[in-house]
């Protein structure tokens, strides 16, 4: 499709300018800009609204860059379109930041665009054609991107609030240099895209000529591929959003994964709905790698305790069935000791078991056979003595204060920590001083309050674990 007629359709089916409004063309002085400020002053003075063209000079190329900045100024001042300029040090910045000239340069040439547009409440022009798509779509491959990343630049997008449109992504390169020879336009050429250090520079100029010459029509592939990787993200997306509801939850400013249900879903949906918590927990997205998703989903396969670090100031703790990602000042808020016992030991009938926390509390373990004589006995209420059904419990057991995740089985049903104190009326000044003992899945007893009902004794226990808290703040005696 030629350009002019590419534009057309684009602009019949634009719903993002409104007659009065503005549009912000973001114009280099290269053809594809040169390009679309002609298209779109022509149809802002059809349509009545305005268009500002607005130039960044990333000061790059020394005086080559101010005669750009020079050259778009005529043009506009000849179109009579007005003519912003902004620029910046972009190699120093860069430098400064520790990020590359590229990649520092596209930030800053959309922020001063994004800019212009708030000033004007107007939305944003860029001229990304069908080469750039490709190139960008090679370009997330090799550098390992999710499906998300292959459905290319999409006709419409936001930065910083701002609408940004792309008229020009359905026409090449070729077609819109042809447009302006014809329409007899000047345009600049920009040495710098045959600077082979920048990536897409090599993905421009060698590596899209040579699949040209595999099959001439691999651009159009490409973006079509692209598009097709765009119905299947949609798609992923909408089963991705319907697991997150089920998967995922908030609580007190950490998010709360079920590591049971995410287990139990397919791969890729566990692998999105574990990247989309992570964004929900961090409010970023833009330094989280497949090696963070798989580490957490490794945490989910892990037992109650275990811990990793992620981005952002950020960690992720497995708590029973949950694993919570929550930033390190809320983590830290939550720091306390904690004491895990190992109670595989058949040496327990024989021993008893004894250790002292910091605080002097002392806690005693007894494991013993259960029958009719001592049944009775051992589910006698003895506010800090309990005793467990040993063959209940799942793996080690830990001591230590109320995590997010906790749940303690009830009468009446299975019940959050949370809950639970409020529901017993606890003040919350208490509630950071209560200890709780646990398995790897549940709430052994909440000391000096209640014992979970999945761990009392029964008629069918054989063998009870008989639990003692003394001395510290426990200081009465059963």
């Amino acid at each position: 499709m030629r350009v002019a007629e590419a534009f057309e359709q684009w602009a019949a089916e634009q719903n993002f300018i409104e007659e009065g409004g503005t549009v912000i063309v973001g114009v280099s002085g290269g053809a594809d800009s040169v390009c679309l400020l002609y298209l779109m002053n022509e149809y802002a003075q059809e349509k009545g609204f305005k268009c500002i063209a607005v130039h960044f000079n990333h000061m790059i190329r020394g005086e080559r860059a101010n005669l750009d900045e020079a050259f778009v100024k005529a043009l506009c001042a000849q179109m009579g379109v007005k003519c912003m300029v902004a620029k910046a040090n972009v190699p120093e910045l860069a430098e400064r930041a520790g990020l590359s000239e590229e990649e520092t340069g596209r930030v800053l040439r959309y922020k001063a665009f994004a800019k212009a547009a708030k000033s004007v409440s107007g939305i944003i022009a860029v001229a990304h054609h069908k080469d750039d798509n490709a190139e960008t779509i090679l370009m997330n491959l090799v550098r390992g991107s999710n499906v998300k990343g292959l459905t290319g630049m999409q006709p419409v997008a936001e930065f910083e609030g701002c609408i940004v449109v792309r008229p020009l992504l359905s026409s090449s390169h070729e077609e819109i240099v042809e447009f302006l020879k014809e329409k007899d336009i000047d345009f600049v050429e920009d040495e710098t895209n045959q600077d082979f250090a920048y990536s897409r520079n090599r993905v421009r100029g060698i590596v899209l000529p040579e699949l040209k010459k595999v099959n001439s029509k691999a651009t159009e592939h490409i973006v079509l591929a692209a598009e097709e990787f765009g119905k299947i993200e949609a798609y992923l997306a909408q089963k991705t959003e319907e697991a997150f509801v089920d998967v995922v939850s908030e609580e007190g400013g950490e998010v709360l994964i079920n590591a049971e249900k995410l287990l139990g879903l397919d791969e890729v949906i566990q692998n999105r709905v574990l990247y989309s918590a992570i964004g929900k927990a961090t409010g970023e997205l833009k330094d989280i790698s497949r090696l963070h998703v798989q580490a957490l989903l490794d945490l989910c396969n892990k037992q109650s305790g275990r811990k990793i670090d992620l981005p952002y100031d950020c960690n992720a703790v497995k708590q029973y069935e949950y694993v919570i990602i929550r930033s390190g000042e809320a983590a830290e808020e939550e720091t306390c000791e904690e004491v895990e016992f190992d109670i595989s030991g058949e040496n327990l009938y024989e021993n008893i078991y004894e250790t002292e926390l910091e605080d002097g509390t002392v806690v005693t373990m007894l494991l013993v056979p259960v029958d009719e004589g001592n049944r009775k006995v051992l589910t006698q209420k003895n506010e800090y003595t309990k005793a467990f059904d040993y063959d209940k419990i799942k793996g080690t057991i830990i001591l230590g204060k109320k995590a997010s995740g906790d749940i303690i089985s009830l009468k009446e049903g299975s019940k959050s920590l949370k809950k639970f104190f409020i529901d017993e009326k606890i003040p919350a000044e208490d509630r950071k001083n209560v200890l709780v003992l646990k398995d790897e899945e549940s709430v052994l007893w909440v000391i000096g309050y209640r014992i979970g009902e999945n761990f009392k004794i029964t008629e069918n226990t054989k063998r009870a674990l008989l639990v003692k808290i003394s001395g510290g703040n426990y200081g009465r005696k059963d």
